[in-house]
Formats: C-alpha cells, sequence, structure tokens
C-alpha cells in the first residue's frame, strides 16, 4: 500500500512578521521567542489563532491576533510618549519662566510592523 501525499489543507503555513524598525521581541503569551524579521509557523491552515505582542523599547507594545487566514496588513508601533519636564522659576522682574527644555525631538517616522505572507 503507497501514502497518500500531503493535501494542501494539510501543510504549515508560515508567515513573516517584519518590523520598521527592525529588531522588536516577538512574544507568544509571555515567552520571548525571537526578534523581527521573525518567521511565525502555523501547523495547518486550520491551527487556531495566536496572541502575538511585539515589543520595541521606545514604543508602545503592541498585540496581534494571527492566524492562518490573517490577511497580509501593515501595523503600526507607536512611539511612546514622553512627559514634558516643566520647572518654574522666578526672574527679577516677578513673573515666572518656565523651561521646557527637558522636551527631546523625536524622529517623525512612524515604525511599522509588516506581516508577510
Amino acid at each position: 500500500a503507497g501514502t497518500i501525499p500531503a493535501q494542501p489543507a494539510d501543510l504549515p503555513v508560515t508567515y513573516t512578521l517584519e518590523s520598521s524598525p527592525p529588531g522588536a521581541s516577538v512574544f507568544l503569551e509571555d515567552t520571548d521567542i525571537g526578534q523581527t524579521p521573525y518567521d511565525m509557523v502555523f501547523a495547518s491552515p486550520k491551527a487556531k489563532a495566536r496572541a502575538v505582542t511585539l515589543k520595541k523599547r521606545g514604543y508602545d507594545p503592541l498585540t496581534l491576533s494571527l492566524s492562518p487566514d490573517t490577511p497580509s496588513k501593515t501595523y503600526r508601533l507607536k512611539r511612546k510618549r514622553r512627559h514634558v519636564a516643566q520647572t518654574s522659576t522666578n526672574d527679577t522682574s516677578g513673573g515666572t519662566k518656565t523651561d521646557e527644555s527637558a522636551t527631546a525631538d523625536a524622529p517623525s517616522t512612524t515604525p511599522t510592523i509588516k506581516l508577510v505572507k
């Protein structure tokens, strides 16, 4: 008796998670499983969805629900907001000065996470 070849429905499905900036940590539940770009492999097209969180220092974490039938999409990471440190000092004229020199100029590029089939 011969073996039956695998049906397309039984083959693994692989997605590559890419990020901009590269190097975002990929978490499956609470486990760090790698960094982007990362190949996510589903056992079959019928596999259940997985909750994946992408983390990058200086950016808000992004949690995604990925399944084998998730359409390709670009996900955007948002930079964490910086708090403006303000100090007030009295000048010699009796007025108040506010020092906002603690704010830093952040690059205006928007990082993205891209899911590629």
